[in-house]
């Protein structure tokens, strides 16, 4: 029977939960796999990296498999140039800064060039300067083990 216990090396009895429905997973059985998830996402991790080092190498290596080039996202490197030429259409800086987006990282860096400041003194100088003039998004919840 495919979902009946197995032993496993430590003699506990373990459900195959790769064949068991999910909504059939018990309390254990949900333990079991986040206790397990991080050594299955590295095993999958190390296994896409092996793949795509093979095909790298030769492109017939995996049937039915090839490789798809990546996005190529474009990113503005020159700030000053392009609001030159959004002005010279008729944009003004309010508009133009109102579209503008900066990273907290582009900003604590931008901080520390003028003021020295780093660590927890960065933290409270960029805290201070993005006071009333930011907003925070909260993740989706993640699951973690209790201590």
């Amino acid at each position: 029977m495919q979902n009946a216990p197995q032993k496993t090396n430590d003699q506990l009895p373990v459900r195959n939960l790769a064949n068991t429905p999910l909504a059939q997973w018990s309390g254990d059985d949900c333990a079991l796999y986040l206790s397990r998830k991080a050594v299955a996402y590295d095993w999958l991790e190390r296994a896409d990296k092996h793949c795509l080092a093979r095909l790298q190498a030769d492109a017939g290596a995996i049937p039915g498999y090839c490789l798809k080039n990546g996005n190529s996202p474009r990113t503005v490197t020159d700030m000053q140039k392009v609001f030159n030429r959004y002005a010279a259409l008729g944009g003004t800086n309010e508009s133009f800064i109102g579209a503008a987006e900066i990273s907290l990282k582009a900003l604590k860096a931008l901080v520390n060039s003028l003021t020295g400041a780093r660590g927890v003194a960065l933290d409270k100088a960029v805290d201070a300067m993005i006071k009333d003039a930011h907003e925070t998004k909260q993740n989706q919840p993640s699951i973690v083990k209790k201590p």
